[in-house]
């Protein structure tokens, strides 16, 4: 088995693949805890080093980068900091970041963490803090988001659709990319959000939700490999996928 998928890897070559989706940046702050605030029953964070990460849809374009490919980005960013960090970390992995679209009304997406280590030893995340807006975007938006998308198909080898639901894969958005993707001739993979109705994958060429997700999507909590055999059934139908 192990074989077999080694060789597929390392036949893959080199493919445009065009990661559309939510680009966040993954921020690391490493210190020592080393006592308690006098002002609340808190640790006290002495900080040391911060790391910066490509996170979400960046996550991905950095392991296509990794297994040879072309990443080719597409997503939205804000006018802040974060997103001029976030585009360096892509570029240095080799991605096109011609597609990363800045909305001035929204945020970069990024997680920052707090990593505390006890006498320089035990490393533990102290506390996740998120910046991100709910707002959704606007017409105007998701037309040029569309029109981005439209230009760089023709040259995509493969399309990969990352929606962790922070309002770039809107159902119609979605939607009618994988119907531009079809209509090119290209496959589809998505990755999808935490969510029970899959209609909007509805054609996508292959879906790879987690355990979590395949339980929301069908309604019962899948637990063995019966189970999962018929989660994917059910939602290979849903999503128009032959099976």
């Amino acid at each position: 088995m192990y074989e077999n998928l080694l060789k597929t890897v390392t036949n893959l070559g080199s493919p445009n693949v065009l990661v559309v989706g939510d680009f966040m940046l993954d921020v690391y702050i490493f210190g020592d805890a080393v006592k308690i605030s006098q002002e609340a029953p808190v640790p006290v964070l002495n900080v040391t080093k911060h790391e910066y990460r490509c996170g979400g849809a960046g996550s991905v374009a950095a392991d296509i980068a990794a297994l040879g490919g072309k990443p080719n980005c597409l997503g939205v960013i804000g006018d802040d900091q974060n997103s001029e960090i976030l585009k360096r970390k892509l570029s240095e992995i080799g991605a096109d970041i011609s597609g990363l679209f800045t909305a001035s009304n929204h945020p970069t997406i990024s997680k920052q963490r707090l990593i505390g280590l006890a006498q320089h030893l035990h490393r533990q995340q102290i506390i996740r803090m998120d910046y991100e807006s709910k707002e959704p975007l606007t017409e105007e938006q998701y037309e040029k988001i569309l029109q981005i998308y439209n230009d760089k198909l023709s040259s995509a080898d493969i399309v990969c659709l990352q929606d962790y639901d922070k309002g770039l894969l809107s159902p119609p958005v979605c939607k009618e990319m994988i119907q531009s993707a079809k209509e090119a001739n290209k496959m589809v993979l998505v990755d999808p959000s935490l969510t029970n109705d899959y209609s909007k994958y509805h054609g996508a060429t292959a879906i790879t939700p987690n355990r979590k997700e395949t339980s929301l999507a069908v309604g019962y909590e899948i637990i063995d490999r019966e189970t999962a055999a018929k989660a994917a059934e059910e939602l290979a139908e849903k999503a128009g996928q032959s099976h």
